[in-house]
């Protein structure tokens, strides 16, 4: 067998370019939040966990995780304002479920990953509009009319 033989360094830096391949450069993204859950950190502090997914501008989409907590406030009332919620946020109450469907526009980032073993990856670094996404909302089977007379 004849092979063209690689060194440690060739390795490393092809199987980096291979787990950064799906990394997206900075930009504005439509978002929809496919889930929301309360999520407690293992210090004992609350947030809101939320599964999104991010579509841009070529058709392709992703999943990031974000955590919606009052620590890091820009960031938590930007989801509020975008999602719809500036009223609650006002309030001081806010519930996990009510960020579920919601859609909107975001702004991304890369975040560098501290592990040599892990890929850098997208990260949402705020929300910046309301309602535009391109994408339709998940419907909650709750909201579904499912009385159809025959």
């Amino acid at each position: 067998m004849k092979f063209t033989p690689k060194s440690e360094e060739q390795m490393q830096r092809e199987e980096q370019e291979a787990k950064n391949r799906f990394l997206w450069q900075p930009q504005e993204c439509d978002f929809e939040i496919l889930e929301a859950e309360d999520y407690t950190s293992s210090a004992g502090k609350q947030s809101i966990k939320c599964n999104i997914k991010i579509y841009n501008d070529e058709g392709r989409d992703q999943r990031v995780y974000v955590y919606l907590t009052p620590n890091y406030m820009r960031l938590f009332k930007s989801a509020c304002d975008a999602c719809g919620l500036t009223e609650q946020y006002e309030a001081g109450e806010i519930e996990a479920d009510m960020f579920e469907g919601k859609s909107g526009r975001c702004k991304i980032k890369i975040d560098k990953s501290k592990d040599p073993q892990y890929a850098d990856k997208n990260a949402i670094d705020i929300f910046v509009g309301a309602g535009s996404a391109s994408r339709p909302a998940r419907v909650k089977a709750d909201d579904l009319d499912d009385s159809i007379p025959f």
